[in-house]
């Protein structure tokens, strides 16, 4: 079941972004030396960490998400946390379905509750109508993220097209949401690109 969760089903959309980006640095370098900018970093390395991120919303874990929810139920979240790192191998596979596991059970750690506590609905509106303005392939992204992370028969708040957005946002921030999350991520990489380029991750 665990082995499943690594072909991600976005692997080709992956791949593509990570070409992209890869590229698109190489061009810059080129034009800084064409330019004679000789005090750019010509040795940076592309940023992969959206591309990783994309790939990981896609990865297939309904059945897993399902059956560490069933053997669990009850524990308390360090308990449910301790009970599925027990079961899990200590190699690749099994530390990429834990850290899935543990999204989930802890999926505010990091930055974002830091972000949530100053966010009101207002600005969520407001960042989400000009991220749909940017790319309006937003709905797609947002909607893909949050079904690969909540599964169909479990509830969960789509986005239905811009209209919706004053609702959807007012429901993510009561709920303290995946949703939310996802919501986050893909407006801060739609907000971090140059105006003008493409977006290369599609909704599948």
């Amino acid at each position: 079941m665990i082995r499943s969760i690594l072909p991600s089903k976005a692997r080709v959309g992956a791949r593509f972004g990570k070409r992209f980006e890869k590229r698109r640095v190489r061009h810059a370098i080129r034009a800084a030396l064409r330019a004679g900018t000789f005090d750019a970093d010509l040795r940076r390395d592309a940023d992969l960490s959206t591309v990783v991120w994309w790939r990981r919303t896609a990865d297939k874990l309904h059945p897993f998400m399902r059956w560490c929810r069933a053997r669990t139920a009850g524990m308390t979240p360090e308990e449910a946390l301790g009970y599925v790192r027990g079961l899990l191998p200590r190699n690749l596979i099994g530390d990429h379905a834990y850290g899935h596991w543990e999204a989930v059970v802890r999926p505010y750690m990091g930055r974002l509750p830091t972000v949530r506590t100053r966010l009101d609905v207002g600005t969520l509106c407001t960042r989400l109508r000009a991220a749909y303005e940017r790319d309006p392939s937003l709905v797609g992204m947002l909607n893909a993220a949050i079904k690969s992370r909540i599964a169909f028969d479990e509830p969960r708040r789509l986005l239905f097209g811009v209209h919706d957005i004053d609702a959807f946002a007012r429901d993510a921030l009561r709920r303290g949401s995946i949703e939310l999350d996802c919501a986050m991520a893909i407006m801060e990489e739609i907000e971090g690109r140059p105006n003008g380029r493409p977006s290369h991750f599609r909704a599948a």
